[in-house]
């Protein structure tokens, strides 16, 4: 009994998964039918959608944005990071698209935002400090430091963001910005002119220590060269003399090796001395990221399209209506 119980309820569950198969597939062509039958309509609502959503587009503007890497020389990270607060201070009093400071560009009435941040590494902070220095060595330990999954740095004390070399400078703008409002943005934070003058004198003081290593390199080529010939003759010498022939030549080596190095080093910070602020990755403006709805020419064809076909069904559902209460 038990056994045809179950059949029973298995053919029951059968006939109504069929039954719900063909209504499914039944609205499924009716839908399909209403589309073959409204085609023009719809057709017309999707080119209308995509037509206003470009106008939408074109007036409201769709924001780009670009992060510059940039260097910042001469310790000036002070003056560069009130210099973007200030401009921020006067994107917010903007009127009409137009700064009420003459000081700030014309060119840069496109932005609408922009930050700063440092890029955190820790050997900024101590490649010229001295051994052992405990001033250093006691900010460095008592630091809270928050750490990613990966490990990565997240955040840190403000103590040292003058000491960093690389920070980030996001910029947002309207939708009509042209890459060249960062040109002009970098040219704004180079105008200082006093700052002009340090990085002249910087610049002037890094080729003169350059070229005085490097002179004084070639006096100990020549000072070991003298030193392990047999016979020692000043004249040869120009105007290097020998106090005592017995010296340690180790000694020199390495003193020439620290000479090198320094005159790497000081070519590498003249390299990048060209400007107060350097752009290192020269960005180009570009669209942020968005879902597919936040794009005006999708969300409104879709949504003219899904109001005619709420409406199509309502209308539908009413005669359906209509119909049962007349029978």
């Amino acid at each position: 009994m038990e056994k045809h119980k179950e059949e029973i309820d298995i053919f029951y569950l059968y006939n109504v998964l069929v039954d719900r198969t063909k209504k499914v597939t039944k609205f499924g062509f009716d839908i399909l039918n209403f589309i073959k039958k409204s085609w023009i309509i719809l057709l017309v609502l999707i080119l209308a959608g995509i037509g206003y959503g470009y106008y939408i587009r074109t007036e409201a503007g769709i924001g780009k944005e670009a992060k510059i890497l940039v260097r910042i020389n001469f310790d000036s990270v002070n003056y560069v990071y009130s210099a973007v607060n200030y401009l921020n201070e006067k994107i917010a009093e903007k009127e009409e698209g137009k700064f009420k400071d003459e000081a700030v560009p014309k060119a840069l009435a496109p932005l609408t935002d922009i930050t700063i941040e440092p890029v955190i590494n820790l050997n900024d902070i101590i490649e010229d400090v001295k051994p052992n220095e405990p001033t250093v060595d006691g900010l460095l330990r008592y630091l809270e430091f928050e750490f990613e999954e990966d490990g990565e740095i997240t955040s840190i004390a403000d103590t040292f963001t003058s000491e960093y070399n690389y920070h980030y400078i996001e910029i947002h703008t309207n939708s009509f910005a042209k890459s060249t409002v960062i040109d002009v943005l970098m040219e704004f934070l180079n105008s200082n002119e006093q700052l002009q003058h340090v990085k002249d004198v910087y610049v002037q003081t890094l080729e003169e220590a350059i070229a005085n290593n490097e002179k004084t390199v070639v006096q100990i080529d020549e000072l070991i060269k003298a030193n392990n010939e047999d016979e020692f003759n000043p004249a040869k010498m120009g105007d290097i003399y020998f106090i005592d022939k017995n010296l340690n030549i180790a000694q020199v080596i390495v003193s020439k090796m620290d000479l090198q190095k320094e005159i790497e080093q000081n070519k590498r910070k003249l390299a990048y001395s060209k400007d107060i602020v350097l752009n290192i990755n020269q960005p180009s403006l570009y669209i942020g990221e968005q879902s597919l709805l936040d794009n005006k020419m999708v969300y409104y064809p879709l949504l003219y399209v899904f109001v005619f076909m709420l409406l199509a069904g309502i209308r539908g559902l009413y005669f359906s209506l209509k119909r049962f209460s007349e029978n």
